[in-house]
């Protein structure tokens, strides 16, 4: 169990070092829009799950999250007065890159303009972003850690009982063998009364026929 309970440990110290929470602004490339945008990488158990923080973290700026079949995600009607006075739309993709990992790309549009590091609300979305890229693999982080922990004490549970009942078996062992070597004496001196009982049994015998013999001769 310490072995288990160190590679707890050093699993989420891999985990915690490996999180990569930076957000770059640079080029993104979809199917549906391509042009400045942000990069970033969510760390998460699945894309299920990826989806899930996207949908619940956009949602508090009015967002209202859909996916296409191509693996694209639109969020409409977004409400970031420090991006934009007007309502905008996100669109972005995730990319399954293994181990919990998704490379995924964000722009962020005005109507049907892209908007582009010139325009003054994009260095507010990029923190936004930022928050939401934290934000995400540390709850996710946080979720797996505890389900991980939970496996631990479960562990650690069965491993209590089946030492419990290791322990129960090996006292009643000391307890059979202990009664076995009373057994052992207690036979031993019913061999001893045995033998004994035998003689005593033959003297009387000999005795008996002996007299029985002098009564039926006279």
């Amino acid at each position: 169990m310490k072995k288990v309970l160190t590679l707890g440990i050093c699993l989420i110290s891999l985990a915690l070092s490996a999180q990569n929470n930076t957000v770059d602004a640079g080029k993104v490339n979809l199917k549906t829009v391509s042009g400045d945008g942000f990069n970033y990488t969510l760390t998460t158990t699945d894309g299920k799950e990826q989806s899930s923080y996207t949908k619940d973290f956009f949602k508090e700026y009015g967002g209202k999250y859909s996916s296409s079949k191509s693996g694209e995600f639109t969020i409409e009607n977004l409400e970031m007065l420090a991006v934009s006075p007007k309502p905008i739309k996100a669109i972005g993709k995730c990319q399954d890159k293994g181990e919990g990992n998704f490379a995924c790309g964000m722009i962020f549009l005005e109507g049907i303009r892209n908007i582009t590091p010139s325009d003054a609300g994009f260095a507010s979305a990029q923190n936004i972003m930022e928050v939401f890229v934290k934000q995400t693999n540390s709850a996710s982080l946080a979720q797996r850690t505890d389900e991980a922990k939970d496996l631990m004490d479960d562990a650690q549970k069965a491993l209590d009982k089946t030492t419990k009942e290791i322990e129960k078996g090996e006292s009643s062992i000391k307890d059979l063998e202990k009664e076995l070597e009373e057994t052992k004496k207690t036979l031993a001196k019913n061999k001893e009364l045995k033998t004994e009982q035998q003689q005593a049994v033959n003297e009387s015998s000999a005795k008996f026929e002996s007299l029985n013999k002098r009564l039926n001769s006279k």
